[in-house]
C-alpha cells in the first residue's frame, strides 16, 4: 500500500513536470512566431527602403516586448533575454539611421536569437543530459 502512494505520487509530479514543460514549450513557440513575423516584416520593409512602415513594425515589436519578457523571464536564461532586448533597440536605431546594412544585418541575428529559442527549451533527453 505505501509503495503504491509512492508510485502515484512519483507518476503525478512525472505528468506535472512534462504537462508544465508542453505548456512553456507551446507558449515560447507560439510568441517567438509573433516577434519572428514582425522581424520578417522589418527586413523586407529595409530591403525596400521603405522606412516608416520599419520604424511602425519596430514600434510594435518593442511596445509588445516587455509584456512577452515578463512572460519568457521565468522559463528562459535572462542572458538569452538580454540578448534579444539589446539586438531590439539596437534594429530601432539602425532603422532610424536609414542604415539598410547595419539593420538588415541585426533583424539576421535577431532571427538567429529567436530560432533557436524555442528549440533549446523543449523538453528531451538532449536538454536533460
Amino acid at each position: 500500500m505505501h509503495t503504491f502512494k509512492i508510485l502515484g505520487s512519483i507518476v503525478f509530479v512525472l505528468a506535472l513536470i512534462i504537462g508544465a514543460s508542453f505548456f512553456a514549450s507551446r507558449t515560447l513557440y507560439s510568441s517567438t512566431k509573433i516577434i519572428e513575423e514582425k522581424i520578417l516584416e522589418i527586413e523586407t520593409n529595409t530591403y525596400e527602403k521603405d522606412w516608416e512602415s520599419a520604424k511602425d513594425n519596430i514600434k510594435t515589436v518593442m511596445e509588445s516586448w516587455p509584456k512577452t519578457e515578463k512572460k519568457w523571464s521565468i522559463l528562459l536564461d535572462h542572458s538569452d533575454i538580454d540578448a534579444i532586448s539589446t539586438s531590439i533597440f539596437r534594429l530601432s536605431i539602425y532603422l532610424e539611421a536609414k542604415n539598410t546594412t547595419l539593420a538588415l544585418a541585426e533583424t539576421a541575428s535577431l532571427k538567429q536569437l529567436l530560432k533557436t529559442i524555442p528549440h533549446r527549451e523543449v523538453l528531451s533527453l538532449t536538454n536533460i543530459f
